[in-house]
């Protein structure tokens, strides 16, 4: 078998720097860990890696993130967290498997309106970031076509604490399939779809 053919990349942990424009060539790829590393730069070929359904690129030293991004379209997961960005690319609104995304512990100042098209979102971390507000539309994508398996699958967690927001957009008190609860034992609340 050749490198086209491998399916899992694991090299975390090390002192990488560079990821090679001809990351493109593992056409197969389902699983890049890249995280523990020194790299600041991905290069757009990262969104020819059209089978990625796990990326996991936190702490290293990220400052922005490829335009290219929007192709991984079998994106599952996806992890930035404790990098160096200050924007996201709009593109990120056609990553429409996405369920899982973590941003936390960046230098965020917004983030795109195209969030809201990330319907398969469940999971979203943007705590310790530079936010002052969220999108209006960070919402649009609640309740529409969704069906989940098991119950507990209804649940979308957005983490937002420690940033600068001001006030939260009118969405999260008006929006119809949103009930949030209040847990008393963790002393935290959760957006539910209902």
């Amino acid at each position: 078998r050749n490198i086209e053919s491998l399916e899992i990349l694991l090299v975390s942990t090390n002192k990488i720097k560079v990821i090679p424009s001809n990351i493109n060539m593992l056409t197969d790829l389902q699983k890049l860990e890249l995280d523990n590393n020194y790299i600041a730069h991905l290069p757009e070929e990262i969104g020819e890696l059209l089978l990625l359904e796990s990326f996991l690129m936190h702490n290293n030293r990220l400052e922005e993130v490829p335009y290219s991004i929007g192709n991984l379209r079998n994106l599952t997961q996806l992890n930035l967290s404790h990098n160096n960005l200050k924007e996201l690319p709009d593109s990120f609104g056609s990553l429409s498997s996405l369920s899982v995304l973590y941003l936390m512990h960046n230098h965020i100042i917004s983030i795109p309106d195209s969030f809201g098209n990330l319907s398969s979102l469940r999971k979203l971390n943007l705590k310790s970031n530079l936010l002052e507000t969220l999108p209006e539309s960070i919402l649009d994508f609640v309740g529409i076509d969704y069906e989940p398996k098991y119950p507990q699958d209804y649940k979308l967690e957005i983490n937002i604490q420690n940033n600068n927001i001001l006030s939260l957009p009118n969405c999260f008190f008006t929006h119809p399939s949103i009930n949030v609860i209040k847990d008393p034992g963790k002393n935290e609340s959760y957006c539910i779809i209902s």
